[in-house]
């Protein structure tokens, strides 16, 4: 109904896709291209109070992790406000963990040690323990202020450098109806070793990539032309 992400298992045959209105997680046999199983979260405490679906409550499964091993499965806001890690074997909620509020994109480390998850309402990263789960090793802001008042949180997804010591991310705003969107490119040591910065300025600037050595930054902007996007690479330690 309402499929937000996907990932393909490690060993190429399955595909996790969440689905945020119906709260679920679906795998999918990738050679028989089937649906080989539905996994349902738990019902919520509260009602839709008037929304027309989950994503306008702020829950519901949005971002997901699974392990090398295919073992477990690591969902964002299948447990409102929270991560949930489900036993891929048995189909079954495990456990899980409280976060943020709306927990939405996952990013793991290189080593697959860690989870970085974005709160999109909080505008902060979690930063998950898998090696000793479930501790949350960090909460790192992103900004001075919350989402609170922006439906459905911030615009927000994020990146991973290559050696796991900073996150990019993307946060639009908040602006009036009408108004060219300006979508700025943010940066942060993962350890909250110093503050948060903006990185870009100017434009819609979206998408950023790493190059392989992380000294540099790929991105999408229309910064020379309203409306037309171009690719743009900037120093990471630059801006």
């Amino acid at each position: 109904k309402w499929p937000y992400a996907m990932v393909l298992g490690a060993s190429g045959k399955r595909l996790y896709v969440t689905d945020n209105d119906r709260n679920t997680l679906v795998v999918v046999d990738v050679e028989r291209q089937a649906v080989v199983r539905t996994i349902t979260g738990e019902p919520f405490a509260t009602g839709l109070d008037g929304c027309p679906g989950n994503m306008c409550r702020g829950r519901g499964a949005s971002g997901v992790y699974v392990s090398p091993d295919e073992r477990y499965a690591y969902v964002a806001s299948m447990r409102e406000n929270g991560l949930a890690r489900i036993d891929l074997n048995s189909g079954a909620i495990v456990d899980g963990v409280t976060l943020g509020r709306f927990p939405r994109a996952i990013v793991a480390s290189a080593s697959n040690d860690r989870l970085y998850v974005l709160n999109s309402v909080d505008d902060t990263i979690s930063v998950v323990s898998l090696a000793h789960w479930p501790q949350v090793i960090a909460t790192l802001p992103l900004g001075d202020h919350d989402a609170s008042g922006v439906e459905f949180g911030r615009a927000l997804s994020m990146w991973l450098s290559p050696d796991g010591r900073r996150v990019a991310w993307t946060a639009a705003p908040y602006g009036r109806e009408g108004e060219h969107p300006e979508t700025g490119i943010w940066l942060a040591r993962v350890d909250g070793s110093a503050p948060a910065r903006r990185w870009t300025h100017g434009g819609d600037d979206v998408s950023p990539r790493w190059s392989p050595d992380g000294s540099r930054l790929a991105f999408m902007s229309d910064r020379e032309e309203r409306g037309t996007h171009g690719l743009y690479v900037l120093d990471s330690d630059g801006g």
